[in-house]
């Protein structure tokens, strides 16, 4: 056996001293063997490596030096490289980092310089101080860019777990919007893993995955620029994962404003109109819509109406406000105009904000110092608004339903009133929170009604609600038939139909209903709750 195979086999047994011994024996009888040479350096690193998990950082520097010595050539490539790995390593160990953000940076800079095939090492030791940094201390957008600068020029590999991990960061560091977009485009959005598409689970939560945080982020940045050249960079990852994540509103919503962007008007509506749907309660959702028909005054003036009669705290309303104020200054609505710009001035003014120029511009206007201000506006949004629901709702079918069940507000969760209606063949009912329609709560059971419903990520959910003429429970069907007992709960067999109708246990409580009497009632043909069989329900006894 060859001296090296002899080294090799010590080294594989672990026996590393004695395995290093016959190494510098067989290089002082054959210098020039590459074999014993090569062997010897892995050994070598055997005992560095080992060395640097004890924190021998001395042992670790001399088994470094006596590697150098070996001068193996630059084609044993593997050992090179990692000797050099486990030298940045050595150095980021033992060596004491600065704590000053700026001499931080500048270290790792030499690092990079230093030991270049190092950078897998230096970039997660890179990453974990930039991290640490943060978390005691807000690092000011500038260092955080000179540390992503530094990442930048290291030789790691792509894509991999490190290069996803600094991405995350310098979503969560990075503010600026063109200096996050321009690191997003180096990053590469290519670079991309399949598991960074999927979403992950703590406690009861679910996060958001990597890419849908890029997505929002990269559309934010290209919004805020109005950089229309940028489109394309995360058009085809928002569609990908619009219909990866259909419950996520904000792939739409971020879609939908950059098609506005780029003048595609029809096909941001489609994407804009079911995001407005879901947010009818918040005021940024009437003025995007606002945004999206900027050029109809008319439509313009309804949306921003209808943004103000959300329940808002006021400083989520100036924008809305002064927007509006603006408009019906250019309709010489002087009155209706004061009242929003006083109020604007009075939130600025008890925020210490400072005044935006359109504010200024009509606390200057000639009309504004003559106008007398209208007591309130109420009766302006209250004409307007319909008109924004109008294109909000227009596309929905009015449905006929019933107050079918009523639940009263208990351990800190709404109230709320169920509508039933019906869905095909089949009675189904929806519920209506009692905060959203404050006069659910007294009205009667069986009263009709007429709805919108919409759905929204697998969920329906009631978007208008009125009475509407008719008679109590219409939408049922009625029976006539004789009771027949059954413990707590009965059935009754129509007379017209012969149809074999559930009687439930809380009717035959409330009616005191017993064995053989006649009963006439509405019933509804729907799917048992725990069964999942179809069947006829009583829902309503005529006594």
């Amino acid at each position: 056996m060859y001296d090296s195979q002899k080294i090799s086999q010590l080294r594989k047994e672990g026996q590393l001293t004695e395995a290093l011994t016959l190494a510098r024996e067989a290089i002082v009888r054959e210098p020039d063997n590459e074999w014993n040479r090569r062997a010897a350096g892995w050994v070598l690193y055997d005992l560095g490596k080992k060395a640097l998990q004890v924190k021998d950082y001395q042992a670790a520097q001399l088994h470094l030096s006596e590697f150098e010595a070996l001068a193996l050539p630059p084609e044993d490539e593997i050992i090179n490289q990692q000797m050099s790995r486990l030298r940045g390593k050595l150095v980021t160990q033992s060596v004491a980092k600065p704590r000053n953000p700026q001499a931080l940076v500048q270290y790792y800079e030499q690092l990079a310089n230093q030991y270049p095939d190092n950078g897998l090492n230096i970039g997660w030791d890179l990453y974990r101080d930039l991290k640490e940094q943060n978390a005691a201390k807000q690092v000011p957008t500038e260092i955080v860019l000179k540390f992503l600068r530094v990442y930048a020029c290291l030789h790691i590999e792509k894509p991999s777990q490190l290069h996803s991990v600094m991405l995350t960061l310098a979503l969560d560091l990075v503010d600026n919007p063109a200096k996050r977009l321009e690191f997003v485009k180096w990053w590469g959005l290519e670079n991309l893993r399949p598991e960074d598409f999927e979403r992950w689970t703590q406690g009861e939560r679910t996060y958001d995955s990597l890419a849908e945080k890029v997505a929002v982020a990269v559309s934010n940045s290209i919004e805020k620029q109005r950089c229309s050249e940028d489109i394309e960079l995360i058009m085809p990852l928002l569609e990908r994962l619009g219909k990866q994540y259909p419950d996520n509103i904000w792939l739409r919503y971020h879609q939908g404003k950059l098609l506005l962007l780029s003048d595609q008007t029809d096909a941001a509506v489609a994407l804009l109109i079911p995001v407005v749907r879901a947010k009818m309660s918040e005021p940024w959702a009437w003025g995007l819509l606002a945004d999206i028909y900027s050029d109809d005054p008319t439509l313009e003036l309804a949306c921003l109406c209808r943004a103000l009669q959300t329940k808002q705290e006021e400083q989520f309303l100036v924008k809305i406000r002064l927007r509006l104020a603006v408009i019906l200054a250019n309709l010489q609505n002087f009155s209706a105009a004061k009242y929003e710009t006083d109020i604007v001035k009075a939130v600025y003014e008890a925020n210490q904000w400072k005044l935006p120029e359109e504010l200024v511009n009509l606390l200057n206007a000639p009309w504004y110092a003559d106008a007398q201000s209208a007591a309130d506006n109420i009766k302006l949004y209250r004409t307007h608004a319909p008109q924004a629901e109008a294109l909000v709702l227009a596309d929905l079918p009015s449905i006929n339903g019933v107050i079918s069940g009523q639940q009263s507000e208990r351990d800190g969760k709404p109230g709320r009133s169920f509508i039933s209606y019906k869905d095909g063949k089949i009675m189904t009912s929806i519920p209506a929170k009692h905060k959203q329609f404050r006069w659910l709560k007294k009205t009667p059971l069986g009263t009709p009604v007429v709805l919108k419903v919409a759905e929204e990520s697998a969920r329906s959910y009631v978007l208008t609600l009125e009475r509407r003429q008719g008679d109590p429970w219409d939408l049922f069907a009625p029976f006539t038939g004789r009771f027949q007992a059954v413990k707590t709960f009965g059935f009754v067999q129509d007379d017209a139909t012969g149809y074999k109708i559930f009687i439930p246990p809380q009717l035959v409580k409330d009616h005191n209903l017993v064995d053989g009497q006649m009963l006439t009632g509405r019933a509804e043909y729907s799917k048992d709750s725990k069964t999942k069989q179809l069947g006829w329900r009583s829902v309503f006894i005529a006594m």
